[in-house]
């Protein structure tokens, strides 16, 4: 915990308070914990947290005694045996399905080694399947490619989740809204499958089969995701719309990556969730746009396109029509971002 930064303090709290009632005094005593160090630069250890009696003795030997548990994720090469379930994180799994869970035949894949890593391999950026939300917001080669890449993960869940969600739990929930799905949705990623013996890549965009149904057989497991390394003159972007700005699930979100040449598109890929039974890849729209110059008339075509491609329905994140009108905006707010001086114009709104 670094010392003297009170919105540090409340970041480290993330995730780990109710939001309904009593957190303010919470946050007042973490508040006045960390008032107790007056240098700014001294990075307070869990030692000397005990030490000061605010946490006690016994947390500093949980890291190894977690470690002494079963590794039930190392040699799973070497396992033929049957599972009903092969686990990540376990974030939402355990939380939606717990009895289920608890009775079933399952494997932990979280201790497979052989599953880490963030790397590039043969010009892809290769993330093994247990690389966690954090993992990428901390990697430098992501970083590099996609500078806005951290704040896009900082609307993805709270702290304690994104330490430990995995990519591959996260894709193979296949969540229609899944942030993280629909991001790499738009970097045109494939899926490499295993069964511990051979291996099988799948398209991203063609993963999804139906509601929470994935082309992933029952006897393989997500070994990693990867994408092509941009180049050239490359521009991406992701937004969602969710009830709250942070920690909450979104109502509906896209993401886009497009390349461009003299005004031109030459490559587009456009994800939307919310708006289908499946994490979308809006591949009709990309057609549309393929080729086209960048202009508000040929964006316009695009929506108009992308409304024919979703099917979205009422729920208690919102109707059909107003996730119809939210994708709609989400398109435009990509083009805005992304390339402001063509709405530059006054009459360019009245035209959309």
């Amino acid at each position: 915990m670094q010392t003297g930064n009170s919105t540090g303090v409340l970041e480290s709290l993330d995730g780990n308070i109710c939001r309904c009632t009593g957190h303010n005094s919470i946050i007042r005593a973490a508040q006045k914990v960390s008032d107790k160090f007056t240098s700014g630069d001294k990075i307070i250890t869990q030692s000397d947290l005990a030490e000061m009696k605010i946490i006690p003795e016994y947390f500093l030997t949980i890291h190894d005694r977690l470690q002494n548990l079963s590794q039930s994720g190392e040699g799973i090469n070497s396992d033929s045996k049957s599972y009903g379930y092969f686990v990540g994180g376990g974030t939402d799994l355990f939380v939606q399905r717990p009895d289920e869970m608890m009775n079933s035949e399952i494997k932990l894949l979280y201790n497979d080694k052989d599953l880490f890593g963030i790397d590039i391999k043969d010009g892809y950026c290769v993330i093994g399947s247990n690389a966690t939300v954090t993992d990428l917001r901390e990697c430098e080669i992501l970083k590099k490619y996609f500078p806005e890449f951290d704040g896009f993960m900082n609307l993805f869940g709270s702290t304690p989740i994104r330490n430990n969600a995995t990519v591959g739990g996260n894709l193979n929930n296949a969540s229609p809204i899944g942030d993280m799905t629909i991001f790499f949705l738009s970097l045109n990623s494939v899926v490499t499958l295993t069964d511990g013996i051979s291996e099988r890549d799948v398209f991203l965009k063609d993963y999804y089969l139906s509601y929470k149904k994935t082309d992933r057989l029952k006897n393989e497991y997500m070994k990693c995701l990867k994408f092509k390394l941009p180049d050239g003159n490359y521009f991406y972007n992701f937004e969602k719309v969710s009830k709250r700005t942070y920690l909450d699930i979104a109502s509906v979100n896209s993401s886009v990556f497009l390349k461009t040449e003299n005004n031109f598109i030459t490559e587009i890929y456009l994800s939307a969730g919310g708006v289908s039974a499946i994490p979308l890849f809006l591949s009709k729209t990309c057609e549309i746009l393929t080729g086209a110059e960048l202009s508000p008339d040929n964006i316009k075509e695009a929506v108009l396109t992308a409304q024919k491609e979703i099917s979205p329905i009422s729920d208690a994140r919102g109707s059909e029509d107003y996730k119809r009108l939210l994708l709609t905006r989400l398109i435009y707010a990509h083009f805005l971002v992304l390339f402001p001086e063509i709405f530059k114009t006054e009459d360019t709104y009245e035209r959309l």
